[in-house]
């Protein structure tokens, strides 16, 4: 099996360790120790290749378990190769609830004891947004959750806030709302989450319109942070560039482009420079969209898409590869205890 990451992709990280150390130009993320920020990345349990959650309640897949190999295989990348010291591990019921339990427990075992395994639950999908589990199916699972895998906090999807099980659920753990976009502040009885910045990252096309355009969107967004309490908050950054659209306005992988070179380094460490340090959390990647935008024809094809590639234990070198290798040289920067620059 590969191990080794490309020499491309080698360089780029050697190239941010090396500038690691320039100060930021913030106090308070200098208090910050890096090593404790998040690194983490958001994808399923079942390591499926499944339809979009507008499509899922009347386009169900066949679901084909992962052998206990593959998730060794994609364990060992995403938390060793790739870095991360958290997970969140999305479960749409694309699998019975037994079978879901038995895959929860593969990667809590296949995975490092310092790095935590946060249980992700879709609440509602389909054009109708119906209800995925019932409240006794909830029950269960929060049940098994706080037993076997992660007693402190649960993951949310595609949640309402009238829903009447959240806060029953938060009386038992943390509720981490994986659904906040640019600048929104968290609500009801969530007490963190990731924000989704692809609103600041896609604003602009070359590197002086997005200083005018995405990153002043982004400091925008961090300063209201600083004024909204310091609730702790992760950011969810994107291998992919500004979602490319059909005529009826639903996302088109084929179309889509890689995210351009350093975009993230830059927004990671602007982030790091201007956010608070008490609601900084760190930094997240949203795996299962890349793997929808990864097994396009055009781009990498089912057999070579992001998650194909994970359960065979090799490093990614597809269609977005340059983007996402940036984003893990910068993890790999944290681990270390260093901070990025933004001339790296």
């Amino acid at each position: 099996m590969m191990r080794t990451r490309p020499a491309g992709f080698a360089a780029i990280g050697l190239g941010v360790l090396l500038l690691a150390t320039a100060v930021s130009r913030c106090a308070a993320a200098q208090e910050a120790d890096p090593r404790r920020l998040e690194r983490s990345f958001r994808l399923h349990v079942s390591l499926a290749n499944l339809p979009r959650l507008s499509e899922w309640s009347d386009n169900f897949p066949r679901v084909t378990l992962p052998q206990e190999a593959e998730i060794r295989h994609a364990a060992h990348l995403l938390t060793e190769d790739y870095t991360a010291n958290r997970l969140y591990l999305v479960y749409q019921k694309e699998v019975s609830l037994s079978d879901a339990e038995h895959l929860f427990v593969r990667w809590r075992a296949a995975c490092p004891p310092d790095v935590e395994i946060v249980p992700t639950l879709v609440l509602h999908a389909g054009r109708d947004q119906g209800a995925l589990f019932s409240p006794a199916e909830i029950k269960s699972l929060q049940a098994f959750f706080k037993t076997e895998v992660n007693s402190n906090r649960l993951g949310i999807i595609a949640s309402r806030q009238s829903d009447p099980i959240l806060p029953a659920l938060a009386s038992h753990c943390e509720l981490l709302n994986l659904d906040l976009t640019l600048g929104e502040k968290l609500a009801g009885p969530f007490s963190g989450g990731l924000e989704n910045i692809d609103a600041a990252l896609a604003d602009g096309q070359t590197a002086e319109e997005w200083r005018q355009k995405g990153l002043m969107k982004l400091r925008s967004s961090l300063q209201a942070h600083a004024q909204d309490g310091g609730a702790k908050r992760v950011f969810s950054l994107s291998a992919a560039a500004s979602p490319a659209r059909d005529a009826t306005g639903v996302r088109d992988p084929e179309k889509e482009a890689a995210s351009p070179s350093r975009r993230n380094i830059q927004a990671m460490t602007e982030i790091l420079a201007g956010a608070p340090t008490r609601s900084t959390g760190g930094f997240s990647v949203d795996l299962s969209a890349l793997q929808m935008d990864s097994r396009a024809v055009s781009h990498d094809g089912s057999g070579y898409a992001f998650y194909e590639m994970l359960k065979r234990g090799h490093i990614y070198v597809g269609f977005y590869a340059r983007p996402f290798h940036e984003i893990v040289s910068v993890y790999d920067c944290l681990q270390a205890g260093k901070l990025p620059s933004a001339s790296n």
